[in-house]
């Protein structure tokens, strides 16, 4: 254990048993010691639920980029499925007046 890596874990007590996280723009994976998990835990995000609440409200890309304040570069992360910042989650419910978990999902891969 690297002298970064124990004072992380001394100020979180709950990453003792982390031996590895690393984290990518499309995904992140955690590797545990001694822990409930064997092997990796791979997640990614998925915002196919938010392409279906465009296509049921007949919406285009550009109209949710004009109703949620929102980039152009931020509109292509979420068409590639790569992560957004929280902000821009709410705001895109505020358009749809719904819950995060109903634009976007998170995917184990084991």
């Amino acid at each position: 254990m690297t002298p970064n890596q124990w004072r992380v874990a001394n100020k979180r007590p709950y990453l003792e048993k982390i031996d590895y996280l690393w984290y990518d723009v499309n995904r992140v994976t955690v590797t545990r010691r001694n822990g409930e998990y064997k092997g990796e835990l791979q997640m990614r995000i998925s915002y196919n639920k938010l392409q279906k609440l465009m296509i049921d409200n007949q919406m285009k890309r550009q109209d949710l980029m004009r109703a949620a304040e929102i980039s152009s570069s931020v509109a292509t992360k979420l068409n590639k499925n790569e992560t957004v910042s929280l902000d821009v989650l709410m705001r895109i419910c505020k358009v749809f007046h719904c819950d995060i978990g109903d634009i976007c999902e998170v995917i184990l891969d084991e």
